[in-house]
């Protein structure tokens, strides 16, 4: 069966066989995947799957809070040197 528009399908994409077009797939052949357990880290630290995910999405969250952050103080910056009478643009770009 193609999926994306067409374009491949899960072997051609390079995924074993997991017989998802056979009859009743859904309610006989599933879970077929299983969550991972220790995974070795850099440097021989060993860390949970669990563990690096909340890594990856507290580092997301930071980087999010941190353009939140210096979007707002660029805002304010401008806005006081246009109310100075500074040599902005015109305009805040809202």
């Amino acid at each position: 069966m193609q999926w994306n528009r067409g374009t491949s399908w899960p072997i051609g994409a390079g995924h074993p066989c997991i017989g998802c077009t056979e009859r009743h797939f859904w309610d006989t052949m599933t879970p077929f995947y299983q969550q991972l357990g220790d995974v070795l880290g850099v440097g021989g630290v060993e860390s949970t799957v669990d563990t690096i995910g909340l890594g990856i999405a507290a580092g997301a969250v930071a980087g999010v809070v941190a353009h939140v952050a210096a979007t707002g103080i660029h805002r304010v910056h401008e806005r006081r040197k246009a109310a100075s009478g500074g040599a902005g643009e015109g305009g805040d770009g809202d």
